[in-house]
C-alpha cells in the first residue's frame, strides 16, 4: 500500500512540474517573441552623450541586452567587486546577498559567465516557484482556480521581471516554499527558506511576524499551543541578522541598507494610505506625454487595487490570517517610505492576492477574462519600454 501511495504521488508531481514547464515556455516564450518583433519595431531611448549613456552587459546584442536593466547593474556591481558603502551616494549595500551569492556560484560550477548564469538562476527559481504556489494554491482551491493563479502571475504588467537579473523570481521561491512548508506544519523547512527569503530581501522577515501572529491568534481562538518544532521559525530573521552582522563587520554599519534608502528618495516615514492619497491627487488624468505620470498612474493604481482586494478579504477570509497579514504588509512597507516606484514590481511577488484572484476567477469566468486581458495589455507594453531603457519605476 504505501509504494502505491509513493508511486501516486511521484506521478502527480510528475504531471505538475511537466504542466508548470509547459505554461512556462508558452506564456515565456510567446513573451519573449513579442519582446524581440516589437524592439526591432522600436528606438532605443539612449543617451547622445558618451557621459550619460547607460550601462550595458550586450552592447551588439539589443535583444538579450534588454534583460539587464537598472538594478541588474547593482548586482553584478556586487558579484564583481563586493559590496561599498557611501552614506553620501548610492551604494550596493541596499541590495541583498543571496541573489548575487547564487549567481556566482552558479557560473563557477558551470563556467557560463555572469549573466548568462543570473538569467539561469532567475527562471529556474520561477519554475520551482509556481509549484509551490500551485500546492499553496490547492489548499484553498479546485485545480482549476489553481491554474489561473499561475497565469495570473505570469501575465502581471511586470512579471517580466520574473526572467530579467532580477531577484523577483528568487524572492518569491523563498517566500511561496516558507508558507507552504508553514501551512503543512513542516517548521524546520518553514524555517530554512524563510531565513533565505530575509537575506534575499528586507520585506522577508516580515514572514516571521506573520506567522506569529497566526500562532497567537490559534492559541488565543483555539487554546492550540504552538508545536515545538516551531521554534525553527527563528531561523526566518536570521538571514535579516546574518546580512546586519556582515554590515557591521564590514563599514561597522549594520542598518547600512537602510540609511542608503535616502538616496533612493526613500526618506520619509508617513502613514501608508496618505502616500496613495498624496499620488492620486498629483496624476494628470489627460495623461500627457510623460512617462514618469503614467508609471505613477500604475504604480499608484495596482497598490490601491491590490489594497481593496485584501480589504475585502478581510470579510470573506478565503486564506489563513499569516497570508493576508504578509500581503498587508509587503504593500504597506514600501508605501510607508512616501513614494509608490516600484509597487507594481514589490506585488508581482505578492503571492497570496493571485491566490484571492484566483478564488474569484473560478467563480466568474467574466472577471477572469477581464484580468487576463488587462494584464497581457499592460504587460506588452511595459516591457518593450523596459527594454528600451524607458522604464522609470
Amino acid at each position: 500500500m504505501e509504494l502505491k501511495d509513493e508511486t501516486s504521488n511521484f506521478s502527480q508531481s510528475r504531471k505538475l512540474f511537466l504542466y508548470i514547464l509547459k505554461i512556462f515556455i508558452i506564456w515565456r516564450g510567446t513573451l519573449l517573441l513579442m519582446h524581440l518583433i516589437g524592439l526591432s519595431f522600436s528606438q532605443m531611448n539612449e543617451s547622445s552623450s558618451p557621459q550619460e549613456r547607460f550601462w550595458h552587459w550586450f552592447p551588439d546584442n539589443h535583444y538579450l541586452d534588454s534583460f539587464f536593466r537598472f538594478d541588474s547593474f547593482w548586482y553584478n556591481d556586487i558579484i564583481q567587486g563586493g559590496y561599498s558603502y557611501n552614506i553620501e551616494k548610492q551604494s550596493n549595500v541596499a541590495f541583498f546577498p543571496l541573489y548575487p551569492i547564487l549567481v556566482k556560484a552558479i557560473a563557477s560550477l558551470t563556467s557560463l559567465n555572469v549573466p548568462i548564469s543570473g538569467l539561469l538562476v532567475s527562471n529556474l527559481c520561477l519554475i520551482f516557484a509556481l509549484i509551490f504556489v500551485y500546492k499553496m494554491s490547492n489548499i484553498y482551491l479546485n485545480k482549476r482556480g489553481c491554474e489561473k493563479v499561475l497565469i495570473l502571475m505570469l501575465v502581471f504588467p511586470t512579471s517580466f521581471f520574473y526572467s530579467c537579473f532580477y531577484t523577483e523570481s528568487l524572492y518569491l521561491l523563498t517566500t511561496a516554499a516558507c508558507f507552504y512548508f508553514f501551512l503543512n506544519n513542516k517548521y524546520f523547512w518553514s524555517g530554512f527558506f524563510g531565513f533565505f527569503a530575509s537575506l534575499t530581501r528586507v520585506t522577508g522577515v516580515i514572514i516571521f511576524l506573520a506567522f506569529a501572529i497566526e500562532l497567537l491568534w490559534k492559541y488565543l481562538k483555539k487554546k492550540e499551543l504552538p508545536k515545538r518544532e516551531s521554534l525553527f521559525l527563528l531561523l526566518i530573521p536570521c538571514g535579516l541578522i546574518a546580512y546586519m552582522v556582515f554590515l557591521a563587520w564590514k563599514f561597522n554599519e549594520p542598518l547600512a541598507f537602510v540609511k542608503i534608502q535616502d538616496m533612493w528618495s526613500r526618506d520619509e516615514r508617513v502613514f501608508p494610505l496618505i502616500t496613495l492619497i498624496n499620488y492620486w491627487k498629483n496624476i494628470n488624468f489627460m495623461f500627457p506625454q510623460n512617462p514618469i505620470n503614467s508609471v505613477g498612474f500604475l504604480n499608484t493604481f495596482f497598490s490601491s487595487f491590490f489594497l481593496g482586494i485584501l480589504l475585502f478579504s478581510i470579510v470573506k477570509k478565503p486564506l489563513n490570517i499569516s497570508l493576508l497579514i504578509f500581503a498587508f504588509l509587503s504593500i504597506f512597507l514600501p508605501l510607508s517610505t512616501g513614494i509608490t516606484e516600484s509597487m507594481m514590481r514589490y506585488m508581482m511577488t505578492i503571492f497570496p492576492i493571485f491566490i484571492i484572484l484566483g478564488y474569484w476567477s473560478q467563480k466568474n469566468r467574466y472577471f477572469y477574462g477581464f484580468l487576463l486581458f488587462f494584464f497581457t495589455y499592460f504587460l506588452s507594453i511595459l516591457f518593450l519600454w523596459y527594454g528600451n531603457w524607458g522604464w522609470i519605476t
